[in-house]
């Protein structure tokens, strides 16, 4: 775009004379995607070269990594890696890594490419950090890629890390939206895991949906070993009753007792919805 050629103008003209800050490398970055992509890693690196002091660094490199993966596509991405690896000796910090994997994740590489360059880094020893991880997961997800994210997931329990809350609860948005929960659940252990409420009402929700009394309950009980005799949190009493009443479970009284007992009142939606599949 115009806009594009004249910030790249500007800094080009500023870059002659001085070294750029991060904010604004970050936007030369994303203009020669959009305006020069093929010359993304020559001037970016060259400039980064010519003034190594100050940013022959990590931090000048995370920052570039990151703006070329916004916009750019994978291959522009691990072009600007090489070149910063190879023409200014930085070494692939953690702060590196994570650009490099999230950023890669983001630009659309395959899944297979991110493992191998994860094997590639652990064969180096170099160790993948929680937000490493975190990124690729994240990112993966956004793209609809469940089974992709699930093996990221038991690699990262595998280096003894926790998937974080988020990562769980956008498997079990994506998983619910593509028909497959059930798979993904017997598939990544979730159910033996504690989830987060959210992630836990996703699951009910489409628990109800389907009528699925088996695997509700399954849920229920699973996450019920975590909370030592406690109550489930609140909001996924409504699904658990709405599944449990259609069936015509006596469990359901047994809930909504419970229910009431830590809810200061039934909401008259959930009171509607009851009523009515008491009725059918």
């Amino acid at each position: 775009s115009q806009r594009s050629r004249g910030l790249l103008q500007a800094w080009r003209d500023a870059s002659a004379k001085e070294p750029t800050n991060l904010k604004t490398l970050r936007l030369a970055a994303q203009a020669l995607v959009a305006s020069s992509p093929h010359s993304v890693a020559e001037e970016l690196v060259g400039h980064m070269g010519e003034h190594h002091m100050a940013l022959g660094n990590a931090a000048a490199a995370a920052a570039v990594l990151d703006a070329v993966a916004a916009v750019g596509n994978p291959a522009t991405v691990e072009d600007v890696h090489v070149a910063i690896r190879d023409r200014l000796s930085i070494r692939p910090s953690t702060q590196v890594v994570e650009a490099l994997l999230g950023g890669l994740a983001a630009a659309g590489a395959s899944p297979k490419r991110i493992a191998e360059l994860c094997a590639e880094m652990q064969a180096s020893k170099q160790r993948i950090s929680p937000r490493g991880y975190s990124l690729v997961i994240k990112n993966f997800l956004k793209r609809g890629l469940v089974d992709a994210a699930l093996s990221q997931m038991g690699a990262m329990r595998k280096e003894g890390y926790f998937v974080p809350p988020f990562a769980m609860t956008l498997l079990a948005q994506k998983a619910a939206e593509a028909g497959c929960l059930v798979e993904v659940l017997s598939r990544s252990e979730l159910c033996g895991v504690s989830l987060p409420a959210e992630a836990l009402v996703l699951i009910l929700d489409d628990c109800c949906k389907r009528g699925d009394v088996a695997l509700a309950s399954h849920i229920e009980e699973s996450q019920r070993q975590f909370i030592n005799g406690g109550s489930l949190p609140p909001q996924c009493y409504g699904p658990l009753l709405k599944t449990f009443t259609a069936a015509g479970s006596p469990h359901a009284l047994e809930l909504w007792e419970e229910f009431v007992r830590i809810a200061d009142r039934a909401s008259e939606g959930l009171c509607m919805a009851l009523l009515i599949r008491c009725a059918e």
